[in-house]
């Protein structure tokens, strides 16, 4: 991500306040109309990216997780039950019956909709898949769609399908 936590939630409540005394005073309210244009500004106006992390450096990471070569092969392993358990399933998994995933999502709806991991098919190949996207700015089954269908393409290359 760039920036800070309380940069967000600045930019979102419209507030430059010190974060103790945003603490103190609280979010300020805002109606939904009001959170949503904040949160659109923060997304399109700030003319900054979210986040600086690249499909290809996440695919490296977990790529060295899988060979067990960033940490120790006890850490690794770890990682990948923690990835594993992963419980949001409407991004990569989506369309993908019997194949197994160790994987991570990012989220923030509507704009920011991203899934990574190493999906294990039923036979074939594992394969590392890294979906990133943001600026989204249509409807969240679209996109939640469009990754499933992408995930569900590759397995079935991995496969040899």
């Amino acid at each position: 991500m760039m920036g800070t936590a309380i940069d967000w939630f600045r930019a979102l409540g419209g507030s430059t306040l010190p974060p103790g005394e945003s603490a103190r005073r609280g979010y300020p309210p805002l109606s939904a109309e009001g959170m949503a244009d904040a949160r659109a500004r923060y997304h399109f106006e700030t003319g900054r990216p979210f986040s600086l992390g690249t499909s290809r450096v996440f695919g490296e990471l977990l790529s060295r997780i899988e060979a067990k070569t960033c940490a120790s092969a006890a850490s690794c392993d770890f990682i990948l039950e923690i990835l594993a358990a992963q419980q949001l399933r409407d991004l990569m998994p989506r369309y993908v019956w019997g194949a197994t995933f160790a994987h991570k999502t990012g989220n923030f709806p509507p704009y920011i909709s991203s899934d990574i991991g190493v999906a294990t098919p039923v036979r074939g190949s594992k394969v590392i898949i890294c979906l990133l996207t943001q600026r989204h700015n249509g409807a969240r089954g679209v996109i939640e769609d469009c990754l499933g269908r992408m995930t569900e393409l590759v397995v079935l290359e991995a496969e040899g399908r």
